[in-house]
């Protein structure tokens, strides 16, 4: 996992998707604990997600999540995204709006 500084007032946390991540039909995205805990908070909580795919300028589709509470093996997750499970070994960006939990 790699953060960066996109702006002053919005951060971007990029993590690598494997082919071998958990959940149903792979559909969870896994965390390590330092990074969750940096960019969502310490809790479980739910974001909305704007997913953007390609080089396209417009959402695809908008949808709220969960970040999941810390799992037994260390790490936290994304729930009730299914739609992960058709994401390829990529890197999926998570970048900050102005919009609270968005």
């Amino acid at each position: 996992m790699v953060g960066s500084k996109t702006s002053p007032n919005r951060r971007c946390l990029i993590v690598e998707r494997h082919a071998w991540e958990t959940g149903g039909h792979q559909q969870q995205l896994q965390f390590l604990l330092d990074e969750a805990r940096a960019f969502f908070g310490p809790t479980e909580r739910s974001i909305r997600v704007r997913v953007f795919m390609g080089a396209t300028q417009k959402a695809v589709f908008e949808k709220t999540i969960t970040i999941s509470q810390e799992y037994s093996n260390g790490t936290r997750r994304t729930n009730g995204f299914p739609e992960m499970g058709s994401v390829p070994p990529s890197f999926v960006f998570f970048q900050e709006t102005e919009e609270a939990d968005t």
